[in-house]
């Protein structure tokens, strides 16, 4: 009979590093996903600053996302090993 085994619980030194593999593989999804393969055929519209922000939007997002989440995860163990 399959029984499935209890799960341990994570002690708060590897909290840290779970954090970060949970952020980095939905970084790393995210931009798969969001980066679809588009081919131009016309001229595009759109130029200098505009165009180089509609094409590395999914760079910035991941690079804000993870840079909260490091502030955020530093202020937290600070507060935890005080």
């Amino acid at each position: 009979m399959f029984v499935p085994h209890v799960l341990k619980p994570v002690p708060v030194y590897e909290l840290p590093r779970l954090a970060t593999g949970i952020v980095v593989v939905a970084a790393v999804g995210y931009y798969f996903v969001s980066s679809q393969s588009i081919v131009y055929l016309r001229y595009p519209h759109k130029v200098g600053a505009a165009r180089w922000l509609a094409e590395h939007k999914p760079e910035i997002v991941v690079g804000v996302i993870c840079a909260l989440m490091g502030a955020i995860t530093s202020q937290v163990l600070e507060k935890i090993w005080k």
